[in-house]
């Protein structure tokens, strides 16, 4: 009985560690560094070393790598087949439900941008002349947006959130909580 107790306070210990546990997506281009972060259990990286990207990722003391190239090549290979394939005719009228443009927008409020700067040039001096003034003149975007004529794009972004602030969104959706 106590190693019962104790196992599902472990487990209600893990899953509450989950739901608080922070959730990272960083994309810094300067450095070529793409990851995403889900407190230490979980994280997955670009790797932009070799010849063509891959795809690493970590699970606890697990560590998987992709070639993004393999996975592509799998993905046509399996939209061909499914091409192939004889398509089934549909019996009867499905009713489509519409689509929760609201429950999907109240998510994404949830999410916290931690870290942003954009570095453009459009390549045309005339767009760039253009979008240099209404930046210049927002307080906002000039702190966080700069218009050059050299050639140089960039972008440096940290958005994050916790898994608890999607499940109570969700929660108040399904149940109808304004």
């Amino acid at each position: 009985m106590v190693v019962l107790v104790t196992l599902l306070l472990l487990l209600l210990l893990v899953l509450v560690g989950m739901l608080l546990a922070r959730l990272e997506l960083y994309i810094d281009t300067y450095r070529q560094l793409y990851r995403v972060r889900w407190g230490i259990a979980f994280s997955a990286r670009v790797d932009t070393e070799g010849e063509f990207p891959a795809l690493v990722a970590h699970f606890g003391p697990f560590r998987k790598r992709w070639s993004v190239l393999e996975l592509l090549k799998r993905k046509t290979k399996d939209k061909q087949a499914e091409h192939k394939a004889p398509s089934k005719k549909k019996t009867g009228a499905k009713k489509d439900k519409p689509f929760p443009s609201r429950l999907v927008w109240a998510m994404l409020k949830t999410f916290r941008c931690r870290q942003f700067q954009m570095e453009l040039d459009t390549d045309d001096y005339v767009w760039n002349a253009w979008l240099f003034t209404p930046i210049y003149l927002t307080p906002a975007l000039r702190e966080r947006v700069t218009v050059n004529f050299m050639g140089h794009n960039g972008l440096i972004l940290q958005i994050d959130n916790r898994l608890w602030n999607i499940g109570i969104v969700a929660l108040r959706h399904f149940l109808g909580i304004k």
